[in-house]
């Protein structure tokens, strides 16, 4: 369709992209099954690059009106990459979990995808380590959803965050952690913005995470310090209303630009 035919495209895109040169991070390898999904074009391919490739094609063709991303890597890449971009990061809903006052008898629990071959490889260094740790990941497994994995994660102590790639922002996980007020300890993140390390969320590398996993096992005051200042940012400001507000004013600002490009096109008519 024309733009003049078309309606206004808005999208929040929340998948991983590339890191951007300035986090002097390597680019992402990619695991066989994405390779395979890359050569077969199958249009289930979720990975770095075909991402990437899709919003370039798109940004080609004038679309979308508004692009917004969920984190501040992202949004770097896209701007190295010269597509217009805005930041808007995923924000917390009442379905994402709560404090329900249970015992938290896990020590340390990590949720997600544990087949991708790095994140299979760093949870077993860490059990090696002596860490008790319960991983848990199923797209098909109700205890990994709703009210089950409210529960789940109100009993554990510690989340553990292993990205796909080094570097990258989980888009939930963090906020997941903080609202059920489980410590989120994560391998480094290039520009966590808005969380804070030290302050919201624990940051180690994985050779140093064994040791931080059972320093605050052992410090409860610590660790009871970080995760009411993480639940109460998760849960106060970055919520899901905060963000769809800001997406709210950007389609806004699109709108009145759009607006004032027709009458000057007009005047000089």
């Amino acid at each position: 369709m024309s733009t003049s035919e078309r309606p206004l495209v808005v999208i929040w895109h929340a998948e991983p992209l590339p890191p951007p040169k300035a986090a002097g991070l390597p680019r992402p390898r990619l695991h066989l099954r994405e390779v395979a999904k890359i050569l077969l074009r199958d249009a289930r391919a979720t990975d770095v690059y075909t991402n990437y490739y899709r919003l370039r094609r798109l940004a080609e063709k004038g679309i979308p009106d508004v692009l917004a991303v969920s984190t501040m890597g992202r949004y770097e890449f896209l701007v190295e990459c010269g597509i217009s971009a805005n930041w808007v990061p995923l924000g917390y809903y009442h379905e994402l979990g709560r404090d329900m006052g249970l015992p938290r008898n896990i020590d340390a629990l990590f949720l997600g995808v544990g087949e991708i071959p790095r994140r299979k490889r760093l949870l077993k260094r860490l059990r090696r380590c002596g860490i008790n740790l319960l991983a848990m990941g199923n797209f098909f497994d109700p205890a990994c959803w709703g009210e089950n994995r409210t529960k789940l994660l109100n009993r554990a102590k510690i989340l553990i965050n292993i990205s796909r790639h080094p570097g990258e922002l989980s888009g939930f996980r963090l906020i997941l952690g903080m609202a059920n007020k489980a410590l989120v300890i994560s391998e480094p993140i290039h520009n966590p913005n808005p969380y804070i390390p030290g302050k919201h969320f624990v940051c180690a590398t994985m050779e140093e995470m064994p040791d931080v996993i059972r320093y605050y096992l052992a410090h409860h005051k610590e660790r009871e310090n970080i995760v009411n200042e993480g639940f109460r940012l998760a849960t106060e400001e970055v919520t899901l209303a905060n963000s769809i507000s800001r997406i709210l004013e950007l389609i806004q600002g699109h709108v009145k630009r759009v607006a004032v490009s027709e009458r000057l096109s007009v005047i000089k008519n």
